[in-house]
């Protein structure tokens, strides 16, 4: 993670990498619960649940930035939403949100 505060190249100076992260960190849940954040599901930093993420999928997002009902994960309600659900019905794991970008507080 070289000069992740700016130009990249020899003149980049000033720069401190210690503290950055690797996309794949920044897509996991427990990069953020270690400092506090309160994501869907997890009691131990509160029960607002005011973030979520898809581990190794996505950056998490604020509750409010999901569509509720949107289960196919276009940001819209329509039939796609339908097949989307129906296709997943029966699963039990957190994929069944993380696959559609669906609203995983509902």
């Amino acid at each position: 993670m070289a000069n992740m505060c700016g130009r990249q190249g020899a003149d980049a100076t000033g720069c401190d990498d210690s503290c950055g992260r690797a996309t794949v960190e920044m897509q996991m849940t427990s990069t953020f619960t270690y400092v506090g954040w309160d994501f869907v599901a997890e009691t131990a930093n509160r029960t607002e649940d005011i973030s979520s993420i898809c581990d190794g999928t996505d950056y998490p997002k604020l509750m409010w930035q999901f569509v509720i009902g949107d289960f196919a994960g276009d940001r819209d309600l329509d039939l796609a939403d339908y097949s989307s659900i129906a296709a997943r019905w029966l699963q039990t794991d957190s994929s069944f949100w993380c696959g559609g970008r669906a609203d995983p507080s509902s």
